[in-house]
């Protein structure tokens, strides 16, 4: 009875002591970390009597956990989380500041290379000012000494101003003959001749003139001309040959039988004298050809032939002046009369049209080319010699 009476009374003042150590550590208010670390690593306390009277025990004879209180497992695991999270925090500033770091290094990095590129570049565009500075002195200097040499080859060569004007005059006379003679031939020696002179004298300076000189003669030589000489001898030679261009032949058939006469003389001169002009009359029977009427009388062939021999005395005198037309106009007619009046298939007439045709067919004035263009280097360079005495005189 007595251990039923004071175990109330006992739950009752471990109660009322467990409710002022709360409040006490709840003003203290847990007093420090550092406090409640050492308390729990000291070990539980030892508990009183009144508080192992005043956990009631458990269903089964087990004891209740008591509440509020953190064990050490779960102090360690507080531990153990604000350590990781320490960490994490240290690494997440380390991580930040060695970003930054870096990107602060390669700022620095791009922008020095990119300082240097800028050097680099400043220093090429000086160099290309400098270069085209001194490829401008230099063209200077290089026609500075063109026209010293060729005032020292005029100086040291007094026939230079001779020959130039040969050289001119050649030049005007193959204008000459191409513009009024139409003769490449000659007007191609002339600019020979002259490339000969220009070659003597030795001058640079020269060089435009020559190179076109040698263009116009080029195309000179180039040109195809027809043998004049040569077309004109074998027009000559058709014309001597027209006596032995044989006519077309007359048709001739042969006169019927006489019929006999019933009332022939009865005398025997008179029967002599009627037979004989009967037989003179079935002798030749003449007829002209049906067509175009190309057969001619005997008496007729003297002026066909005369008129044939002027036709290609025409078409020769044509070759010779150069007159297309006259030449084409000539052959034609010459053709016409061959084919209409003579016997084309024999030999001689066929190779006298073909002849004719082949004479028709030849370009007597091509397109000459003119020399005008080396005359004007020519003249161009003379003014440009003239203008450089002139300065040199001024500057003395």
């Amino acid at each position: 009875m007595t251990d039923k009476k004071t175990g109330p009374t006992s739950r009752s003042r471990a109660g009322a002591e467990g409710a002022g150590a709360r409040r006490t550590r709840s003003g203290a208010g847990a007093s420090t970390k550092a406090t409640t670390v050492a308390a729990a690593s000291s070990g539980p306390a030892p508990e009183t009597k009144a508080g192992k009277d005043s956990a009631p025990p458990a269903e089964g004879g087990k004891p209740r956990p008591r509440r509020g209180i953190i064990g050490p497992s779960g102090i360690l695991n507080i531990l153990f989380l604000l350590v990781f999270l320490s960490g994490s925090i240290a690494y997440l500033v380390f991580e930040v500041k060695s970003k930054r770091q870096s990107q602060s290094e390669r700022e620095q990095f791009l922008n020095a290379r990119f300082e240097t590129l800028e050097t680099a570049v400043e220093s090429l565009r000086e160099g290309n000012e400098r270069l085209y500075t001194r490829l401008a002195r230099l063209d200077e200097q290089n026609a500075t000494m063109l026209n010293n040499f060729s005032r020292l080859h005029q100086q040291r060569d007094g026939s230079t101003a001779w020959r130039l004007e040969e050289v001119k005059q050649l030049l005007l006379s193959a204008s000459r003959q191409l513009s009024l003679h139409d003769d490449p031939q000659v007007a191609r020696v002339a600019l020979q001749a002259a490339d000969r002179r220009l070659v003597e004298i030795g001058d640079p300076a020269l060089l435009p003139v020559r190179q076109q000189l040698i263009a116009d003669l080029n195309r000179l030589q180039a040109l195809q001309l027809p043998d004049y000489i040569g077309l004109a001898l074998m027009l000559d030679e058709l014309a001597t040959q027209v006596e032995q261009f044989p006519l077309r032949r007359v048709t001739t058939t042969p006169a019927p039988a006489p019929a006999t006469d019933p009332a022939l003389p009865e005398g025997a001169w008179q029967r002599f004298a009627a037979a004989v002009w009967g037989e003179l009359k079935g002798l030749v029977t003449l007829s002209r050809t049906p067509g175009d009427g190309g057969v001619i009388l005997p008496q007729e062939s003297y002026f066909l032939y005369h008129n044939l021999r002027l036709q290609l005395e025409a078409a020769r005198l044509a070759v010779l002046l150069r007159d297309q037309a006259q030449l084409r106009a000539s052959t034609q007619a010459a053709s016409s009369w061959l084919t209409r009046y003579f016997d084309a298939a024999a030999p001689p007439v066929a190779a006298a049209l073909r002849a004719l045709r082949d004479a028709a067919a030849q370009e007597l004035q091509p397109a000459i080319p003119s020399v005008d263009a080396s005359l004007r280097a020519l003249a161009a360079y003379t003014m440009e010699q003239q203008g450089s005495a002139a300065d040199v005189g001024a500057d003395f």
